[in-house]
C-alpha cells in the first residue's frame, strides 16, 4: 500500500502521530488502518486491499472498516491465541466472525471483493485447488466438464 498516491496521507499520519506523542499519548491505530480508508467511500469495504496485511493489522482494519471501531483487548487476546493458523485461514475466520455478528448487521457497511467468504471466496478456493492440478488446462475444458469438476470439489 506504500504507493506514491498515499505519500501525502502517510505524511499526514506521521505528523499527527508525532503531535500525539508530544502530548504524551499514543496513536490509537496503525498507519495501515488509516491508509485502508483512503480512497474508499465510508460505507464500502474493499477486503481485497487488505489481503497482504499480517493478522494484527488485518484484524484492526477489519474492525475499523466493518464495525467502525477498533478491536478491544478481549478481542485481541482471543485472536492472538489463534496465531498458529495460516494467514488466509485467520483472515477468513476474522471476516466470517464479523459479518455473522449482530453488530455488523446493525451497520450499513457493505463488502466488495470478498475473497474470504461468499461467492468470491469459492471462486478463489477453486482457483487455488486447480492451480495444483494445472489451472491452464482447466480453463480450456468445456463448460459441462468444468461443472462436473466443481461438483466433485464442492465449489459452486
Amino acid at each position: 500500500m506504500k504507493d506514491d498516491k498515499y505519500a501525502v496521507y502517510m505524511g499526514l499520519y506521521d505528523l499527527v502521530q508525532k503531535n500525539i506523542e508530544v502530548s504524551g499519548r499514543k496513536m490509537e491505530f496503525k498507519q495501515e488502518t488509516f491508509l485502508s480508508t483512503v480512497g474508499e467511500p465510508g460505507l464500502m469495504a474493499n477486503v481485497l486491499r487488505w489481503r497482504g496485511f499480517d493478522k494484527d493489522i488485518f484484524l484492526e482494519v477489519a474492525y475499523w472498516k466493518l464495525l467502525e471501531r477498533l478491536p478491544d483487548r478481549l478481542v485481541l487476546k482471543s485472536w492472538a491465541k489463534r496465531a498458529n493458523k495460516n494467514d488466509y485461514k485467520i483472515q477468513t475466520d476474522i471476516i466470517s466472525t464479523i459479518v455473522n455478528s449482530q453488530e455488523y448487521l446493525s451497520h450499513n457497511t457493505y463488502i466488495i471483493n470478498n475473497v474470504f467468504t461468499g461467492s468470491e471466496a469459492k471462486k478463489l478456493k477453486l482457483k487455488f485447488i486447480l492451480r495444483e492440478y494445472s489451472y491452464r488446462f482447466y480453463k480450456k475444458l468445456p463448460f459441462s466438464i468444468k461443472q462436473i469438476i466443481r461438483k466433485i470439489l464442492r465449489v459452486n
